[in-house]
């Protein structure tokens, strides 16, 4: 989601049918679903041990793809929080 521009819209489009299949999910689990990726994904090593320890030519571009996405997000996510949890708070019942 992070590598387009309208990542934030379809970000909210997801959780939004997540809550509909899970209507008895607490608001405050969705107001922190934002927060609580962003900080999995900067406090995560995935594939660390995988990128040094014992390399996978086969697998080596999906990984490095997947760090690239990652950064992406931990870099957009901070500057639009405060817009994703005021979009979370208003789809909450």
């Amino acid at each position: 989601m992070a590598t387009t521009d309208d990542w934030p819209d379809t970000a909210l489009t997801l959780v939004a049918a997540y809550r509909s299949e899970n209507p008895d999910l607490p608001a405050d689990q969705v107001l922190a679903c934002a927060r609580m990726a962003l900080l999995q994904a900067m406090q995560s090593f995935y594939g660390v041990r995988e990128h040094y320890e014992r390399p996978d030519p086969v697998h080596q571009t999906d990984l490095d793809g997947y760090w690239h996405r990652r950064r992406q997000m931990t870099r957009r996510l901070p500057d639009t929080l405060p817009d994703i949890e005021a979009a979370l708070r208003t789809s909450t019942p």
